[in-house]
């Protein structure tokens, strides 16, 4: 049996074509759920296609691969492993432009922007923040116990 799981993705948009996802750790997403999302999770689960599946579904790399991963139309173009905490507020005082994108060195401690939403990201855990999902996709199979070799006996 081969089981699927994929992390929620945050999405924040920040322009016409460029936009903030995170993976979170805020339940899996399994090929049972609706969305895109579960969408995908059948995919996988039945073709074991991850380069198709990039291709395929617009919240691939980020569902994928983990992290928080700025997109220009469906490619990355910077991905961060943020070993940390991400809120979703819902405010925003204008999108940040492609130049602070570009300049974005480390998350700890940054509020991204967006329209209507801003992500805070904190390294240390406080309330209403969620776990960023670094991992992405699972895959995990196990074989029935029928077809398990014998162990050996020992004497």
């Amino acid at each position: 049996m081969i089981r699927v799981s994929l992390p929620k993705v945050w999405e924040l948009k920040v322009d016409r074509r460029v936009w903030i996802a995170v993976a979170v750790c805020d339940g899996m997403v399994n090929p049972e759920d609706e969305g895109e999302l579960g969408e995908m999770a059948r995919y996988l689960r039945d073709t074991f296609s991850i380069g198709e599946a990039l291709n395929r579904f617009r919240l691939a790399y980020p569902a994928i691969f983990g992290g928080v991963h700025v997109m220009v139309g469906r490619r990355p173009a910077k991905r961060f492993e943020f070993w940390g905490y991400v809120k979703k507020v819902d405010k925003s005082q204008g999108s940040m432009t492609r130049e602070e994108l570009a300049a974005l060195k480390d998350l700890n401690n940054t509020v991204l922007r967006g329209e209507g939403m801003e992500l805070w990201f904190r390294e240390e855990r406080e309330v209403g923040y969620t776990p960023v999902d670094n991992i992405g996709l699972r895959f995990i199979t196990d074989t029935p116990p029928q077809h398990t070799a014998p162990s050996p006996h020992r004497s």
